[in-house]
């Protein structure tokens, strides 16, 4: 397994050939002097001794490491055996020098400080991508693991329904009848027909599971190394050489971290394999095998066998959604035979059951499923043959698609008409990119084509645009372009290109909730309907002409042109919102490419899009839990009508505007619109998701109530005689190793908290309220008292839900309270406004809308 020990000297490895095996003790420096290697991680419970093939086949790709690379080094400084392999990409160069102790490995570090160098540079070079392929699998595992626990409660409450006797022994589907049962006392309604909407609702919190998080005890080292790995090389090569003892300790932590870092990947490699075998394993119970038995109990008690079918439909196209290009992404193969799992219960098998026929003419699957039960056997194993002949599959090709998209690069460069030497190179950048195998490689000459092609991408965005408006141009292809990114058909499959160019939103503009395509959005700021956004430094588009003044860049005789010059408005608002929003809303500042291609992509394209309809129904969900979410309170003065200074509370929902590209997080990017306290503020949400889009804007909304807040309360945000949402969470969390009614486990609770959100006092207020509105609204106590009564206090929900949670004694005192506050409030409000209506007349529409907002909270 791995290279022989005791070699020394340059040797070359042939393409797929494994230079060190998980588990092996590493005794040698291994230094790759041509060629590539790809780490990879196998679960833990295969056996990684037995057969390289074992590695090649279950491992999980995590990363690469290029030419100048040492290989298993970190090994050489924890002193374990392998946590990882590393195997060749194509054939590879590597000078082996055995290394017998420590101090042996301290002395060539001494005499070559480049090695040194090079010897931390791919420690950092492998955590950074470990932890991006950490990522890159939580956003697979989630969706799996939900469709997983879900599919297992289902059976269960089949099995009722058919009044099947076979009960699975797993330890699996045990804990699947367990989870049936805790829906059940919290009256949460299981519909008996088959409901996709159930199959992907996350239940997690009733259910007892934790979701994966990024590893969390060694967060800020890797957050730090993946940072020390991006300075200039200069001044990386000044630190490691400027004193050994500090270079050795360096060494010693990087390898630590990333040994912490593997051993949680290992976690999620382990728990990916389970969830493989509880949906498709043809030799244990397994979701596949349960719902077989399924539909033939079904048969047996003349109930209804399609729904079973329905199920085994729905986990073989689901599970390959969400997987995707799993196996290209990671060098592992679930081992589901998709065809076979679509077809496994034909409906002619299904009534040769019903019609008594003899199992031997039914197909080796659905017989040894008959035999079995038939024999009461209580073996775990069942004996399977899978069905060898290929699935038949609807084919796009390229050559299928639009011929508006055809040679679409061209197309959108010739439309931009930007110089023919920017074109060019821009083309040259595209055509590099395409070829690259890793396309998120962070190696020099990658970054290099990454950058060529970001310089030139939004001048051709910005010409492209303005070309469009101007000629009231609605081709598909430059409307795709705009908004997901799209520009070159060959950077995805044909068939995301075709579903893309079909699922193009173009649905009408709904102003009760301003959502935003940029073709829209950008289309607003050139008539002058918007204002173009703040830049990265806070200034709106005229704040921007005052510091050029300032600088002596332009005069108060230039202001009106300025102020009025579409083409600059829309050229800051590209410049500013557009570029830097859609680097943010990626989630990978490190590997952002600008373009669209397919290897963003770990969802498929219809759960992917955030068309604008999903946006507006899950706000009007999260309204009725948080419906205050949204208001704000705002001076009315109307001297016609006698009001001459009163405050009342208005709704204003934020424009939610979508970045053009597939991306991880939401950006709350501006609260309001220069100084007026009744604009609307500006989420950013990417187009394309990887993540779950009632999760984003949870947190977006999070956001907006938290910068909302400080900016109408000013400098008054954090003072307590002031009570709101800010001040009394700042006191909570500065003051929380005294508060009296914290034990000290939910203290230690609070500092990890704080110490995974760097000490950031809004991302610390969004962690809770995303727990608020997704389990505290439902009872699951998730959050320590404090903070239940500050987000009570100031985030309360409907009046429907406070009745019903104000049963359970955590709510009970809080409920009590908040209704006295309310009542007193209301009481306040009514005789105030008697001054308005004491001589008969009305009341006015905003000071009723005011008294009826605190008589419904």
């Amino acid at each position: 397994m791995g290279i022989e020990a005791g070699r020394t000297g340059s040797i070359t490895v042939a393409d797929g050939e494994l230079i060190i095996s998980q588990g092996q003790a590493v005794k040698a420096l291994y230094i790759l002097t041509s060629g590539r290697v790809e780490i990879i991680r196998t679960a833990s419970g295969v056996d990684v001794t037995a057969d390289e093939e074992v590695i090649l086949t279950e491992g999980y790709r995590l990363g690469h490491l290029g030419q100048n690379s040492f290989p298993g080094i970190a090994h050489l400084f924890d002193g374990k055996v392998a946590s990882c392999s590393y195997r060749a990409v194509g054939p590879c160069t590597l000078y082996l020098a055995p290394i017998q102790n420590e101090q042996q490995l301290q002395s060539i570090m001494a005499s070559k400080p480049d090695h040194a160098v090079a010897m931390a540079m791919t420690m950092m070079m492998t955590i950074d991508a470990v932890f991006q392929a950490w990522g890159r699998l939580q956003r697979v595992h989630d969706p799996l693991s939900v469709m997983v626990e879900n599919a297992g409660v289902y059976l269960f409450l089949l099995r009722e329904i058919i009044g099947s006797k076979i009960t699975p022994r797993s330890q699996f589907f045990r804990q699947s009848e367990q989870n049936l049962g805790a829906l059940r006392l919290r009256d949460i309604p299981i519909p008996e027909d088959f409901s996709q909407p159930f199959m992907e609702k996350d239940f997690s919190a009733i259910y007892g599971e934790e979701r994966l998080s990024p590893p969390q005890s060694s967060k800020k080292q890797i957050e730090y190394y993946r940072r020390f790995a991006r300075l200039a090389p200069n001044l990386r090569k000044a630190f490691f050489t400027a004193d050994p003892a500090m270079t050795l300790y360096q060494c010693h932590d990087l390898a630590k971290c990333l040994g912490q870092l593997l051993d949680d990947v290992g976690s999620l490699v382990d728990r990916y394999d389970e969830l493989f075998s509880d949906v498709y394993d043809l030799h244990k119970e397994s979701l596949f095998t349960e719902y077989a038995r399924a539909a033939l109990d079904a048969i047996r008690t003349n109930s209804d066998s399609v729904l079973p079918s329905q199920v085994i439909d729905y986990l073989a196209i689901r599970t390959r959604e969400i997987l995707g290009s799993f196996s290209d992404e990671f060098g592992k193969d679930p081992g589901i035979d998709f065809g076979y799992f679509e077809r496994a219960l034909q409906q002619d098998d299904i009534n040769a059951v019903a019609e008594g026929v003899e199992t031997s003419g039914l197909s080796p699957d659905i017989a040894a499923l008959l035999d079995d039960d038939a024999a009461g056997s209580d073996s775990d194993d069942i004996a399977i043959i899978p069905d060898e002949s290929p699935a038949v599959e609807e084919v796009v090709d390229l050559s299928s698609l639009p011929d508006e998209v055809k040679g679409s690069l061209k197309r959108i460069l010739d439309y931009s008409g930007i110089p023919k030497e920017k074109a060019d190179q821009f083309k040259a950048a595209i055509e590099a990119f395409r070829k690259l195998k890793d396309k998120f490689s962070s190696e020099d000459p990658v970054r290099k084509l990454r950058r060529v092609a970001t310089a030139h991408f939004f001048d051709i965005y910005e010409a492209v645009f303005k070309r469009m408006h101007k000629e009231r141009n609605k081709s598909r292809l430059f409307e795709m372009f705009i908004n997901f990114g799209f520009m070159d058909e060959r950077l995805l499959e044909p068939a995301t290109t075709m579903r893309l160019y079909k699922l193009l939103d173009r649905s009408p503009f709904n102003p009760e909730y301003p959502v935003y395509t940029m073709t829209e959005w950008l289309a607003a700021v050139y008539s002058r309907e918007k204002e173009p956004s703040i830049d990265d430094f806070g200034n709106d588009y005229m704040g921007v002409f005052r510091e050029l003044k300032k600088r002596g860049e332009v005069g108060e005789a230039d202001k009106e042109n300025y102020e009025n010059n579409v083409d600059k408005r829309l050229h800051h608002e590209v410049s500013f919102m557009v570029k830097t929003t859609q680097r943010l809303c990626y989630g990978q500042l490190s590997v952002h490419f600008p373009v669209l291609h397919q290897d963003m992509f770990v969802k498929d394209m219809e759960n992917a899009l955030v068309a604008k309809k999903k946006v507006e129904d899950e706000l009007r969900k999260l309204l009725k839990v948080d419906f205050s979410a949204f208001y704000r309170e705002v001076m009315l003065r109307k001297p016609d009508a006698g009001i001459e200074r009163e405050f009342v509370q208005m709704p204003v929902i934020p424009d939610i505007i979508l970045a053009p590209t597939y991306g991880s997080r939401q950006f709350m990017w501006q609260e309001l619109v220069g100084k007026d306290k009744r604009s609307r503020a500006r989420i950013i949400l990417p187009i394309l998701i990887s993540e779950d889009l009632e999760g984003l804007i949870v947190d977006a909304v999070g956001a907006f109530r938290w910068e909302l807040c400080k900016t109408m309360l000013g400098p008054a945000w954090n003072d307590v005689t002031q009570p709101s949402i800010t001040a009394d969470y700042t006191d909570y969390i500065q003051f929380y190793r005294k508060n009296r009614d914290l034990s000290e486990e939910t203290k230690a609770k609070i500092k990890t908290q704080i110490q995974n959100c760097r000490g950031n006092m809004r991302d610390i207020f969004v962690s809770d309220y995303r727990f608020w509105i997704k389990y505290e609204s439902q009872g699951v106590i998730r959050l320590n008292k404090v903070v239940r009564n500050i987000l009570y206090r100031h985030c309360p929900f409907s009046r429907e839900l406070r009745d019903q949670l104000e049963k359970q004694p955590m709510f009970t005192e809080i409920a009590v309270r908040f209704k006295n506050i309310r009542s007193k409030k209301i009481t306040e409000i009514t005789n105030h406004y008697h001054k308005y209506t004491k001589n008969g007349g009305d009341l006015d529409p905003e000071l009723e809308a005011n008294r009826r907002f605190y008589a419904e909270l």
